[in-house]
C-alpha cells in the first residue's frame, strides 16, 4: 500500500502517506499519521517501504549519526506468519543518483525511480508531466492501496511537508482504533474500524491483535515478504560506507 517516486531530474522525492495492516481478506489503514516513508540526511535521502518496525529502527539508527555501518538494524524479521523485510532506496543529493535500491523498484531511464502498488499509474503520469507529486496524485486516483496527503521533499530541503511526530506504536494505535477497513473481496468496500468490527469477527480479532502489539503497520511492497540475499546485504554495506561518509 504505497507509491514512492524519486525524481532524478529535479532532485526530489514524493510519497503517499498511507500505512496499513493486512488481514486475510481486508486491510486496516490510516492516512497521514505523522510517520514518514522519507528521511532526509545531510548528504542523502532515504526512501522506505516494508515493515514499519524496521523502518522506525533504521530511521533511529541514521539519526544517531553513526560513523560506520557497524551495528546497523536488521533488514528482516521472522514473524509467526512469515518473513517481513524493509526496502530501502538511498539517493545521493549532490549527484541525484540512486546509490542503493532493494526490491521491485522500476526505473524510467535516468529520470525517475518508482516503487509500490501505485508504480504503473505513477509512471503513466510521469511520461506526461515529469512531476513526482503529480505522479503520486495519479497513482492515488487508481490504486486503492495508496492514499492520504502527498509527502514531498526537494533535495535542497525546500520545500517539504514531512511530519515525523509519531512512533510506529502510536501509528498502530491510530490504525486499530480510528482507522478504516477495506474489504478486498467486496469491491474494496471501506468503513470505519468501529463499524467493521461489529460486522466481521475476523476484523474484531485483528483489532485485538493490533491493540496487543502483536502486529505492526507497514507500507507493503512485494519485496517486503522475502528475506534479503547475501548479495543485497553486501551491496547495502558498500552503499552505507559511502552514504555515511557524506554525513561527516
Amino acid at each position: 500500500m504505497t507509491t514512492n517516486v524519486i525524481d532524478l531530474i529535479n532532485g526530489a522525492v514524493a510519497s503517499d502517506s498511507r500505512w496499513s495492516i493486512s488481514g486475510k481478506s481486508f486491510i486496516f489503514f490510516y492516512d497521514d499519521p505523522g510517520f514518514e516513508k522519507i528521511l532526509p540526511l545531510a548528504g542523502s535521502v532515504c526512501v522506505f517501504a516494508g515493515n514499519g518496525f524496521l523502518i522506525e529502527e533504521w530511521k533511529k539508527w541514521f539519526q544517531t549519526k553513526p560513523k560506520d555501518r557497524t551495528g546497523h538494524p536488521p533488514t528482516s524479521l521472522s514473524l509467526p506468519n512469515g518473513t517481513q523485510s524493509i526496502t530501502i532506496n538511498l539517493v545521493i543529493k549532490k549527484t541525484k543518483k540512486v546509490r542503493f535500491s532493494r526490491g521491485s523498484a522500476e526505473r524510467f531511464g535516468n529520470e525517475a525511480v518508482f516503487a509500490g502498488t501505485g508504480t504503473y499509474p505513477a509512471i503513466a503520469s510521469w511520461t506526461l508531466e515529469k512531476d513526482a507529486i503529480k505522479a503520486v496524485e495519479n497513482a492515488i486516483l487508481s490504486d486503492h492501496f495508496s492514499g492520504g496527503t502527498i509527502k514531498h521533499l526537494a533535495f535542497n530541503g525546500v520545500p517539504h511537508n514531512l511530519n515525523q511526530s509519531r512512533s510506529i506504536q502510536e501509528v498502530n494505535k491510530l490504525i486499530g482504533e480510528e482507522g478504516t477497513v477495506m474489504f478486498l473481496d467486496n469491491s474494496k468496500l471501506c468503513m470505519p474500524v468501529a463499524e467493521a468490527k461489529l460486522q466481521d469477527t475476523s476484523v474484531a480479532q485483528m483489532a485485538d491483535a493490533i491493540a496487543a502489539g502483536s502486529v505492526n503497520a507497514s507500507a507493503p511492497c512485494a519485496s517486503m515478504y522475502t528475506d534479503w540475499t547475501a548479495e543485497e546485504l553486501s551491496d547495502l554495506g558498500d552503499a552505507l560506507d559511502e552514504i555515511l561518509a557524506l554525513e561527516e
